[in-house]
């Protein structure tokens, strides 16, 4: 059984990381098999997307360290973790995605706006839960013969998508992957 950890979790069983374990396996109750150390310093250098595509809204003085936690993590068959992130005090929360091998070191990760429970396919496909930002069509209730419509920025504006990303971190347009 997998158990996600995240910042200052499971510190005992990864005393050589700051940030405690990112996760950890058990074979049965208490006897750790397998520890992920939580590296966090290495994962905002791993971000493999442009900043630009992806623009967050953050207060001043944000920090990546601070803000930063684990939401979700699928087990590739190689021992690889898929692991998804939130930001807390950023718009949108999405903190990304990243495929971290088992000594803690982030393959790639994608600071993209993914959020929440991601899940691998018998590919090695992952599909992960994501916003995208910007919408230029406003929100439209209708309830009945009533129609309003919602009054909003358009940067306020998220809709939910899927996004197919290969073991390399790179999206695919469609499914099966393929990239032009």
């Amino acid at each position: 059984m997998i158990v996600q950890g995240g910042r200052a979790r499971f510190r005992d069983l990864c005393p050589g990381a700051v940030a405690g374990c990112l996760a950890v396996v058990y074979a049965g109750p208490g006897e750790a098999v397998q520890t992920y150390p939580y590296r966090l310093d290495a994962l905002e250098a791993a971000n493999i997307v442009a900043a630009e595509d992806y623009p967050y809204k953050r207060p001043p003085g944000w920090s990546f360290v601070d803000n930063i936690h684990v939401t979700g993590l699928d087990v590739y068959p190689n021992g690889d973790l898929l692991v998804v992130f939130n930001f807390r005090n950023a718009y949108p929360i999405g903190g990304g995605v990243a495929r971290i091998a088992p000594d803690g070191q982030p393959r790639w990760y994608r600071q993209d706006f993914s959020h929440h429970w991601p899940t691998l396919d018998a590919e090695e496909i992952a599909l992960v839960p994501g916003n995208r930002v910007g919408r230029e069509q406003p929100v439209t209730y209708v309830v009945g013969h009533w129609q309003k419509e919602l009054e909003c920025p358009p940067d306020r504006l998220r809709d939910d998508y899927v996004t197919f990303i290969d073991g390399q971190g790179h999206s695919c347009r469609r499914f099966p992957c393929w990239t032009p």
